[in-house]
């Protein structure tokens, strides 16, 4: 009997530790930005500091899958947040949303083989953009990170440039 459940607890050790988590692969536009970013199995964090509030950065997929919550967070350095997040954009593959602290609601546009978005909007998504003592987050909504998804395009500018 101890010897069954000590198999059991080796095979959830065992699936605890491959979960699967995503890696990434993070192209910067600006030298000058940085990013670090914090994944678990849930849900991947990735922190982009920002010298001049306006940057952009493209993520791609290493790992098997994207997480279930994906999050962006701006700031311009250590302690600086974002003054006020002017233009926000995610774009993939197949989709693209834009938005700005304050808006909610979102619509998003489909995308051609070309990455040219069309006009027509294909529906509207909730971007969460709240403000945070020293940084801007933005909750990167579902519908951008289906399965085929294997690269997101950011694109971000504050309100406050040095």
């Amino acid at each position: 009997m101890i010897a069954v459940l000590y198999c059991i607890f080796l095979g959830f050790l065992a699936f605890i530790g491959t979960c699967g988590h995503s890696e990434y692969h993070i192209s910067l536009d600006r030298p000058a930005d940085t990013v670090m970013v914090r994944s678990t199995c849930e849900n991947s964090i990735f922190t982009f500091s920002s010298e001049s509030g306006i940057g952009g950065a493209e993520i791609s997929l290493a790992g098997r899958e994207w997480p279930q919550s994906l999050m962006v967070r701006l700031r311009y350095g250590d302690s600086k947040g974002f003054v006020r997040l002017e233009y926000f954009s995610a774009g993939t593959e197949n989709l693209f949303i834009s938005s700005a602290l304050g808006r909610g609601v979102a619509p998003y546009y489909a995308v051609d083989a070309g990455e040219t978005v069309r006009s027509q909007i294909v529906g509207t998504a909730p971007i969460q953009i709240t403000e945070h003592p020293g940084f801007v987050e933005i909750a990167i909504p579902a519908v951008l990170l289906d399965r085929t998804v294997r690269s997101l395009r950011l694109t971000w500018i504050d309100v406050y440039r040095e």
